[in-house]
């Protein structure tokens, strides 16, 4: 049983019903995994098409995901007598209805500016009312898990929402081609956010089901978390590496949905079943991801996921309409296998060498450097998107599109990340959060 150290009440939780509780929350990732995935990528660029935004615009919001990312911080100030489970709920529900809403958008009469505008505030709000709740609910869910069982916790987790997110993004993609061969994509859009519903209601089940430990007596107060983060330098070096990392992957990524639908011309069917394959490969990846870390450590997978990111996006860089449909699946594939090894590590690099104390504030920091960063670098990018488009580039007669070019600068970052990372060495590997 995990006990959280000097409870002020008795809150006594046996292991029967901690494994309870751990089941809920795998239960609880599938759903916000589920809401995550219609909220994001290749879903936003098509209801981004579908009222007319150009692949630019389409990118900077994409990249409002990462901009809610930004909003973990507030999740430091969410504890009500030491406890966060009414927030929650409370921000994750606010997150689904929005969602639903979004997808409700294209089949309303208004004109396009305005479904433009709401478009934006109905995800940039999901997703910060997503993020703000995320550091709190997270260091309340797995502390029901052992320290020594989290890593395969872990594994066993991502392995379900894998499976789950891959069934059901799939589905939805089959149902975006069947309406819209026929006419009726209003239909598919109603669907899905009938779906978001029932997800919903899923995912608050799990979130009410689980109980909270008590708070702790000597539970610091919130601007104590944030400042003893920001003095402790091992916490503050694997932040700013997830900030860098960040970056390299919001030079391209957030373009990459509206590249599949313009420039490729793959199909929503294509498209879904391209990420299920990306997504098998990924579940197949967790478990050896897994015990590598636990027989060198998280910083050298870090490592390893950094190199797997580098020679995706030189994948990308080759891709275009005449290999885009064996291209970009190893893309997708490599871009899964590192993103395993990135989402391990940012929570478990994090639990190595964070407390109790300061863990939520931890996480919260990452996630708003970040997210912020991250958006900013979209924001900055979008404008060469524009340009590229409009100037018709091309290299021996080949056509070159704004996307093989980001791919280049974000596969230079990840250059430089790796060169930093192996010139550091076994000794600044492990040093990374000291």
């Amino acid at each position: 049983m995990v006990i959280n150290a000097k409870m002020t009440k008795s809150t006594v939780i046996n292991e029967s019903a901690e494994k309870r509780y751990r089941i809920a929350y795998v239960i609880e990732a599938a759903c916000e995994n589920l809401v995550y995935a219609f909220g994001s990528g290749v879903y936003i660029a098509r209801i981004a098409s579908e009222i007319g935004i150009s692949d630019s615009l389409t990118g900077v919001l994409s990249s409002l995901v990462s901009l809610g990312f930004a909003f973990q911080i507030t999740s430091v100030f969410l504890k009500k007598g030491g406890r966060v489970k009414n927030s929650v709920v409370t921000l994750h529900l606010l997150n689904e209805v929005l969602f639903v809403l979004m997808y409700l958008l294209p089949i309303f009469s208004i004109p396009r500016g305005a479904k433009a505008i709401l478009f934006g505030a109905l995800l940039l709000l999901g997703h910060a009312a997503m993020n703000a709740s995320i550091p709190s609910k997270t260091a309340w869910m797995m502390s029901f898990v052992t320290p020594d069982k989290r890593g395969k916790f872990t594994a066993r987790k991502h392995i379900v929402l894998l499976i789950s997110g891959t069934a059901v993004t799939y589905v939805a993609g089959v149902l975006f081609d069947f309406f819209d061969s026929r006419g009726n994509v209003t239909a598919a859009y109603v669907t899905i956010g009938v779906g978001m519903l029932l997800i919903a209601i899923t995912h608050t089940a799990a979130l009410v089901y689980v109980k909270e430990h008590a708070e702790s007596e000597d539970a610091p107060r919130q601007c104590g978390e944030l400042k003893s983060v920001l003095s402790d330098k091992r916490l503050m070096r694997i932040i700013l590496l997830f900030v860098l990392l960040s970056i390299a992957q919001n030079a391209t990524i957030p373009f990459l949905g509206s590249y599949q639908i313009s420039e490729l011309g793959f199909s929503m069917t294509l498209i879904s079943v391209i990420a299920a394959v990306a997504s098998v490969c990924r579940m197949l990846a967790e478990a050896p991801m897994g015990r590598y870390a636990d027989r060198s450590s998280f910083s050298s997978m870090m490592r390893v996921s950094v190199l797997i990111y580098l020679i995706a996006m030189v994948a990308i860089v080759f891709t275009n309409t005449s290999n885009g449909k064996l291209l970009f699946p190893i893309y997708a594939i490599l871009q899964n296998i590192a993103s395993a090894g990135v989402t391990s590590c940012g929570i478990n690099l994090i639990y190595e060498h964070s407390s109790d104390k300061n863990r939520t504030a931890a996480m919260a920091l990452r996630g708003t450097l970040s997210g912020a960063i991250g958006f900013l670098t979209t924001l900055l990018i979008s404008p060469l998107v524009d340009l590229i488009q409009k100037s018709g580039l091309s290299l021996f007669g080949v056509p070159v599109y704004a996307q093989q070019i980001l791919a280049l600068i974000s596969a230079a970052i990840f250059g430089v990340m790796l060169i930093v990372l192996i010139r550091s060495g076994s000794k600044a590997s492990e040093n990374l959060g000291k």
